[in-house]
């Protein structure tokens, strides 16, 4: 399957282009080409082989398929080369080329066409064509390619109407076969729509009506039908999701498999976007496979999870390595002020922390809104709300003291076990209307709930976390309604949709329901791909409840997933519910009423008598585990010798000076460079006041105290090219040699 993609991927790249092109489909001559199969059949069949059995053989054997692909440029001189291979080929090999079945197709418009051809001696051909039993050179999103599979399907269709078939039988003819007949196509292509119809209507008749002439009601919608037995459905393959599944693999291996050939064919044409995928393909569809399947990704990236390791492959800003989406999607302001946002995780972190640099501070409307969410934190003491603990500030960082709840996400719960037993997922629910119940009391609204910002401790507790989209209820309009629409899309309320304000209350309490529905069900109520078709969902509360529920929760579900939000039930009033009160157990925790914000005030007006001082009085110190890990291949002798083709991001080397006088001489070579200073606690950034390929250079020093008379100095680029720092360093070491201390001074000084 590759060598179809790559295929139509170069016939697409050559009809872009314009320009004639020849392309020779080789059929290699095998031993058993010269076999007279029609008396091999009849010899199986006078022996008391079945029909069936010799009809499985045949078909094997006519469907075996080793043809070869040769491009070249439509010029005779290229032909007549081609031709002295190929005897070469036969004359080596002992193979033949079978001329009566190879083809010459032509690209684009080829003049002399059939006296070109002739040089080889196949036959002319046009595209488009077949190529181990696929479409080759024809427009992916043509329906004319399905029409082989339709007819297949029609075929199985009209000999199972002869058989006196249960719906039982129907049902596993379907699911056994017919789901599998477009399936190798869909690998590779995507399915268009009409023919998706076309073999649904297929499925569908036949399972209601079977051999019968007349048309039969359909007593389910087959969109329910197609959903999973474990959620209420007969299994039957949705073909639209199993096409983007099967297409989704490719971009996986895209970014599994570096060494492929087909790989390396699809990006050197689309070129690269991170380190994962390719660039997204802007041009019309054509022949080319690729745009179709690069249009997954989205879908792949926004569910895929990276394992760090040593981050020189994971995208600080665009992959989903910390959290339930990328950073850029989750710290959206704080993104478009980085000027690293192309930066990899290993180039954004050190073992000192983070090595960032921003545009510009932050604006007081943007430092509101983080006193807010910490203000609202505080407002909050609750056994199944995050605490926070204490607020603490420097001159330039903010230290925030969290609760540390280490039992993960409910999310994870739910995605490791599927649906829950509704007692334990009565007891989730419970712990969130008690949390939720006591955030309204203080007069906070969270607006943003969903299983992955509902933690669990190691007990099992359900903690609520993330207030960063939550409202005041000081931020209630004269109207007595929040105008802001925000949260997940499959979570919020229908009213936050209408745009015509909302009950911050009533709004949350549906997506309690939300949650309680997930966690009965293990899927979602409204989840569609489309914003569009979602949202329609929503706003007339159109979902099924799975029948293995008890009537009681159904009940309480649809009372609570009531898109009129003046009538859907209230927190009060599900407190009451029989459903909820069974083993209900109020929450028992001291209420501080008396909470004091003016620590938060005075920390984020700038009060000096609540900083904290980040001040050192001498360099960090380095332990003999950390001086090992530091050096290359535990080889010590790396600390102290410059070897040719080992500084990559950052390098090392040590000094028997005392470090403000390294200090002193990094500042006093770095400006002459062209570089600006900042100093701060035997730290140093150096940045580029030059604009380079990736942006400006920016270089972080540090200087570890090693023994009283030796100090190690690490420098690590952190931002811009890294061919740029190579010629840095270069510079820079030559004005750093009088510091530098190596152990041939070493062997000078014993001597």
């Amino acid at each position: 399957m590759d060598a179809v993609l790559i295929a139509n991927e170069c016939i697409d790249t050559r009809k872009t282009s314009k320009e004639p092109g020849i392309l020779c489909k080789l059929d290699i001559e095998k031993t058993y080409d010269h076999l007279n199969w029609n008396f091999l059949l009849e010899t199986l069949r006078r022996m008391g082989f079945g029909g069936r059995w010799i009809n499985w053989i045949k078909y094997c054997i006519s469907t075996y398929t080793d043809d070869t692909l040769v491009f070249c440029e439509a010029h005779r001189e290229q032909l007549k080369v081609l031709r002295m291979i190929f005897i070469l080929f036969e004359a080596t090999s002992g193979l033949h080329i079978n001329w009566h079945k190879s083809f010459i197709y032509y690209v684009n418009e080829v003049m002399e066409l059939q006296s070109l051809a002739d040089i080889l001696g196949g036959n002319v051909g046009e595209l488009p064509a077949v190529y181990l039993r696929m479409p080759l050179g024809a427009k992916s999103k043509s329906k004319g390619i399905w029409n082989g599979v339709l007819e297949k399907c029609e075929k199985k269709l009209a000999n199972w109407k002869n058989q006196y078939l249960s719906m039982g039988g129907r049902l596993i003819l379907i699911n056994s076969v017919l789901d599998a007949m477009p399936t190798y196509m869909m690998s590779l292509f995507s399915i268009p729509v009409n023919v998706v119809k076309r073999i649904d209507a297929l499925r569908r008749n036949f399972l209601w009506e079977g051999n019968s002439e007349k048309k039969k009601f359909h007593l389910v919608k087959w969109n329910s039908l197609t959903t999973s037995k474990k959620t209420g459905g007969l299994g039957i393959k949705n073909l639209r999701v199993q096409n983007h599944s099967l297409m989704m693999n490719w971009l996986w291996k895209f970014a599994a498999d570096e060494q492929s050939l087909w790989r390396e064919v699809v990006r050197e044409k689309y070129g690269m976007e991170g380190k994962w995928t390719t660039k997204p393909v802007r041009s019309p569809y054509g022949v080319s496979l690729w745009k179709s399947i690069r249009n997954c990704w989205p879908k792949v990236i926004n569910k895929a999870k990276f394992k760090v390791e040593n981050g020189m492959k994971i995208s600080l800003w665009d992959d989903i390595w910390l959290g339930q989406g990328p950073l850029k999607q989750l710290f959206p302001d704080i993104y478009t002020l980085n000027q690293q946002q192309k930066a990899t995780l290993d180039e954004a972190w050190t073992n000192q922390g983070w090595n960032l640099t921003f545009r510009r501070l932050l604006n007081d409307w943007e430092i509101d809104r983080i006193k807010r969410e910490i203000s609202t934190m505080k407002l909050i003491k609750h056994p199944n709300v995050i605490r926070i603990f204490e607020v603490m500030a420097s001159k330039t960082k903010i230290y925030i003291v969290l609760e540390y709840v280490h039992g993960g996400e409910l999310f994870d719960e739910i995605a490791r076990h599927g649906r829950l037993k509704e007692d334990e997922a009565r007891r989730y629910f419970q712990q969130l209307i008690n949390a939720v119940d006591y955030c309204h009391s203080r007069g906070v609204y969270h607006r943003d709930l969903k299983p992955e910002n509902l933690l669990l401790d190691s007990f099992g507790t359900l903690k609520v976390s993330d207030f960063g989209l939550s409202a005041l209820s000081k931020q209630v309009r004269d109207d007595g309604l929040l105008h802001t629409a925000c949260g997940t899309p499959n979570y919020v309320a229908p009213e936050v949709l209408t745009d015509k304000g909302y009950d911050g209350t009533s709004a949350d309490v549906w997506s309690c329901g939300v949650i309680l529905f997930v966690l009965v069900a293990g899927y979602l109520p409204f989840d569609e791909p489309n914003l569009n078709s979602l949202y329609r969902k929503i706003l007339k509360a159109h979902f099924s409840l799975p029948p293995w529920l008890s009537s009681s929760s159904k009940k309480l579900i649809k009372r609570i997933l009531d898109p009129n939000p003046l009538t859907r039930i209230t927190i009060p009033e599900i407190l009451e519910d029989d459903w909820f009160k069974k083993d209900y157990k109020p929450p028992n925790f001291e209420q501080d009423d008396d909470v004091n914000l003016d620590d938060i005030d005075a920390i984020f007006n700038g009060s000096d008598d609540h900083l904290i001082t980040e001040s050192k009085e001498k360099p960090a110190s380095v332990n003999a585990f950390e001086l090992i890990s530091r050096s290359k291949s535990f080889n010590l002798e790396n600390l102290f010798e410059k070897q040719a083709g080992l500084i990559k991001r950052e390098t090392q080397f040590t000094s028997r000076c005392p470090a403000n006088e390294i200090i002193s001489k990094i500042e006093e070579t770095a400006k002459p460079l062209g570089f600006n200073v900042q100093k701060k606690n035997y730290k140093m950034k150096l940045q580029g006041d030059r604009t380079g390929r990736k942006g400006h250079l920016a270089v972080a020093t540090e200087v570890f105290e090693v023994a009283p008379s030796l100090h190690l100095v690490e420098l690590r680029k952190t931002g811009g090219d890294t061919l740029e720092f190579h010629k840095f360093y270069k510079n820079f070491s030559s004005g750093l040699k009088d510091i530098v201390w190596t152990s041939e001074q070493s062997s000078e000084e014993k001597r």
